[in-house]
């Protein structure tokens, strides 16, 4: 019969009280950076593509509104022999178009009913810069600046084109005199061409029939 020698219990003591080495240390370090990392990683990620999706329904909602808006003028207009109806074909910045579009429409914010300049406003849609412009002249007697309201209508502007359709040729083109031609088009197609920094033109396209 044999006797295994009793451990000592200094043996135990040192077995216990021995802690992680060095490389322990460092490998536990590295493997929560990794972690942290991808943690961090997928989180920003995760608040990128909230942000993208915000600003992609903000931009949604501006171009709605804008469109809207034109369209609702649109409806309303009218040529005049003092201030005729002109939609020109411009080029801007980049070789991107940059038309503008002047006309009479109805003034249905004016409170002053018992003027004759009441019942219409000159509009004018223009792109200034990065953003188009919607300028409104209350009084379509005077051709002063006085009373001029301007308003954003959009911003992050490349773009702004309007084609035209003559019912009577039977044929779309690319700008409007109303001062040679007594009706107005019967058709328009509106397009806004929008570009955030770093990234590639995206085109919005409207149609609108003008009732014969």
């Amino acid at each position: 019969m044999s006797f295994r020698p009793a451990a000592r219990p200094s043996d135990h003591a040192d077995h216990e009280e021995r802690g992680f080495t060095l490389i322990e240390l460092i490998l536990g370090v590295a493997i929560l950076a990794v972690a942290a990392t991808f943690i961090f990683g997928s989180l920003t990620a995760t608040t990128d593509a909230i942000e993208r999706v915000r600003e992609d329904s903000t931009r949604e909602q501006m171009v709605r509104s804008c469109l809207s808006l034109l369209a609702q003028d649109l409806m309303l207009s009218r040529n005049s022999a003092t201030q005729p109806w002109i939609g020109q074909n411009l080029i801007g910045e980049g070789g991107y178009p940059a038309d503008t579009l002047a006309f009479v429409t109805g003034n249905q914010q004016s409170q002053q009913r018992d003027r004759p300049e009441a019942d219409a406003a000159r509009v004018v849609y223009a792109k200034v810069g990065r953003k188009l412009v919607r300028f409104v002249r209350p009084n379509i007697y005077t051709l002063s600046e006085e009373g001029v309201r301007q308003t954003d209508v959009a911003d992050q502007v490349a773009g702004f084109n309007i084609r035209y359709y003559d019912s009577q040729a039977r044929v779309w083109i690319e700008q409007w005199d109303g001062r040679s031609r007594k009706t107005l088009p019967q058709g328009f197609m509106i397009e806004l061409i929008l570009q955030r920094e770093d990234e590639p033109p995206r085109t919005f396209t409207s149609w609108l029939t003008l009732p014969s």
